[in-house]
């Protein structure tokens, strides 16, 4: 009984799980700058999302409520990433990011590599971080 139960034991842990096999299908990004790079001259925003076909960043005036008052398409970049420059300060504007897979557009979903964020984390918020060292 033993040895039946370590041979299933042993072929068990040879096969791969489905979580596995799904990430291995995916591009690793090893660049820096995932998320929000501020300046004042133009920001930089950066998501990783490989099985996406297409991806938007929804600006805001406010962190919770409204609608975006500029929606803008991102470009395709390197290793399964998508990426806008904004030229301007876009210090205190919200924003948010969606995605389409699969002919689908999801819901928006907040900057997970966000510094700083509105009401209840609903919206990321651009902010220069030199602004909050003493």
């Amino acid at each position: 009984m033993k040895k039946l139960l370590l041979i299933l034991l042993y072929f068990s842990l040879l096969q791969k799980s489905p979580s596995q096999s799904l990430s291995f299908q995916y591009p690793v990004y090893t660049g820096a700058g995932l998320g929000l790079t501020y300046a004042k001259e133009g920001s930089l925003f950066r998501i990783w999302s490989p099985p996406a076909e297409e991806a938007q960043l929804l600006l805001y005036k406010e962190g919770v409520a409204g609608l975006p008052f500029q929606t803008t398409n991102l470009q395709k970049g390197d290793n399964g990433t998508w990426w806008i420059r904004l030229p301007g300060d876009w210090k205190k504007t919200f924003y948010a990011f969606r995605v389409k897979i699969n002919n689908q557009w999801s819901d928006e979903v907040t900057d997970p590599y966000a510094k700083a964020v509105g009401t209840n984390g609903k919206r990321a918020v651009v902010i220069d971080l030199q602004d909050t060292n003493p």
